[in-house]
């Protein structure tokens, strides 16, 4: 089959999101039967001086295009296209072409059948830069919708014409997995992912981090991200820029506990990587995140933005290791049974689907 899936854009930094397409392109191009394109549509105004050069835009957008990612190693079967407008013109013939954000899904609703079948990935509720209303009307668009969680189906399902086809997000299991023995970790360490938009929480975290610090003098925090150290970091905090999905995996497995404080999350990708690795998870009750992570089970979950409640969870942990490693080893189980492997043979088989 002729496979193209088409992106917002073409990040220099990792992504969560964009690391699944990814993932699953490279998963359906393993396939000799199948040829996979990914399509970046690279009209976002970042050339605001060049905007009537199309010419000009074009070829930087080919350059551009053709020197990322540098953060993930696709098959080199996989096809890259800059485009600077989704229509008829720049998308090829497909069997079956695949939006992958939002402001991607209106355009490819409207391409002609030629370019193939149409389903609409949907990995979060994208109301960051327009209205819910805009978001409603992009389910309602007559594709085939494929979610990643639960209570995205939900609403999803709320508002289009067809059931959704839910696919959990998956982890790989060759990278992130227990190196260090969950009984042998660092006393007082912790893990976390940084990231400055509000819907991410962070802020929450760095105050849970303060919090602790008051308690544990000898309290260790890793901060990783795609980002630049944020000000007023505790010292308490060692900070790693960009780091390798390889790096992330050595952080997480040399740390007792990773918190996770989003406010809204589509699924919570590093947080299920964490726990593959033997973090005990300490997360927030954002609908993404209790995908896979249930209180008193394999995590110990807390109101959103409420840091003292995740000090008082991590001070549960860190007081009593038998509880700790309990959640750990289930969480691990629970990691397990969500291989990006699995997820993308589900991911293969909902493309699938019989036409609506």
């Amino acid at each position: 089959m002729k496979i193209g899936f088409v992106l917002n854009g073409c990040d220099k930094h990792i992504t969560g999101g964009v690391k699944v397409i990814f993932q699953y392109a490279n998963y359906l191009a393993e396939t000799a039967e199948n040829n996979v394109t990914l399509y970046f549509n690279m009209n976002l105004g970042s050339i605001k001086k060049m905007r009537h050069f199309k010419m000009l835009q074009q070829y930087v957008a080919d350059k551009v295009v053709q020197s990322r990612p540098k953060w993930y190693k696709l098959n080199p079967k996989i096809k890259k296209k800059a485009v600077l407008l989704i229509d008829d013109t720049t998308i090829d013939n497909e069997d079956i072409i695949i939006a992958t954000a939002v402001y991607t899904a209106n355009s490819v609703a409207m391409l002609s059948k030629t370019r193939g079948r149409k389903f609409y990935f949907i990995q979060g509720f994208e109301n960051w830069s327009c209205t819910d209303e805009y978001v409603f009307e992009t389910y309602k668009l007559g594709m085939n919708n494929i979610t990643v969680a639960k209570w995205l189906s939900e609403i999803v399902d709320s508002k289009a014409m067809k059931k959704s086809v839910y696919v959990s997000n998956g982890i790989d299991t060759e990278i992130f997995y227990v190196k260090r023995a969950i009984s042998q970790r660092a006393r007082h360490s912790i893990a976390m992912q940084y990231r400055s938009v509000e819907c991410k929480g962070s802020k929450y975290a760095l105050e849970t981090i303060r919090i602790l610090a008051e308690k544990y003098t000898d309290l260790k925090v890793t901060v990783f991200s795609m980002e630049h150290e944020p000000e007023n970091l505790p010292s308490c905090c060692d900070f790693i820029m960009d780091a390798s999905q390889e790096e992330v995996a050595e952080i997480n497995n040399n740390a007792e506990i990773f918190i996770c404080s989003s406010i809204i999350e589509g699924f919570g990708l590093p947080g299920l990587e964490a726990m593959a690795c033997g973090c005990t998870l300490v997360a927030t009750e954002c609908k993404g995140t209790l995908d896979y992570a249930k209180h008193g089970e394999n995590a110990l979950i807390s109101p959103v933005k409420d840091a003292w409640s995740m000090a008082q969870n991590i001070i549960e942990l860190f007081e009593n290791s038998d509880l700790r490693i309990r959640l750990a080893e289930n969480a691990q189980r629970t990691a397990a049974e969500r291989s990006v492997k699995a997820s993308a043979e589900k991911f293969a088989q909902a493309l699938l689907q019989p036409p609506l």
